[in-house]
C-alpha cells in the first residue's frame, strides 16, 4: 500500500499539482495549478448549489 501512495505523489509531481515530496513527510504542498485545479473539483463536487431567493439574491441552501 505504501508503494502505491508514493506512486501517486511522483504523479501528482510529475503532473505539476504538488511540490517535490521529499522523504515520507505526511503533507504536501500544492503549487498554484494544483490549488487552482483543487478549487475547481471542490466548486464542481462539494459546494452547495446556489438558490435564487424571490428578492434575486443567490444564497446557498441549507
Amino acid at each position: 500500500m505504501e508503494r502505491v501512495l508514493l506512486d501517486l505523489l511522483a504523479l501528482l509531481h510529475e503532473q505539476g499539482l504538488i511540490f517535490d515530496p521529499r522523504g515520507r513527510a505526511r503533507s504536501v504542498v500544492l503549487t498554484e495549478k494544483g490549488l487552482a485545479r483543487s478549487r475547481g473539483m471542490y466548486e464542481r463536487h462539494l459546494e452547495p448549489p446556489q438558490v435564487i431567493s424571490p428578492g434575486g439574491d443567490a444564497c446557498g441552501q441549507s
